[in-house]
């Protein structure tokens, strides 16, 4: 998404939870595969690295009702997004 997105535009992404009336909007997704299986969602501050207004929240996954991408307008860089998969033992 990044990648074909136009200049001075970024990637966006929000959850929304059972129980949430508003959306977490997210800088970082990990998931468990241990039972029982956790997501971690990370929503960042407006401030690059995490800060005392960011918000860390394990959630099962039957209770993520919707994700929804989107592109904005920024005047910051954008960052980037990768995908991992790693073993337990790295991850722990």
């Amino acid at each position: 998404m990044l990648a074909g997105s136009p200049d001075g535009y970024v990637p966006v992404v929000e959850v929304y939870l059972n129980g949430r009336p508003d959306p977490l909007r997210l800088a970082t997704v990990a998931t468990y595969t241990n039972v029982p299986p956790w997501t971690l969602l990370i929503e960042h501050d407006s401030a690059p690295g995490f800060s005392a207004g960011d918000r860390a929240v394990f959630v099962r996954p039957e209770i993520v009702l919707r994700v929804e991408f989107r592109l904005e307008h920024s005047e910051e860089a954008p960052v980037g997004f990768t995908v991992e998969v790693r073993d337990d033992e790295e991850g722990e």
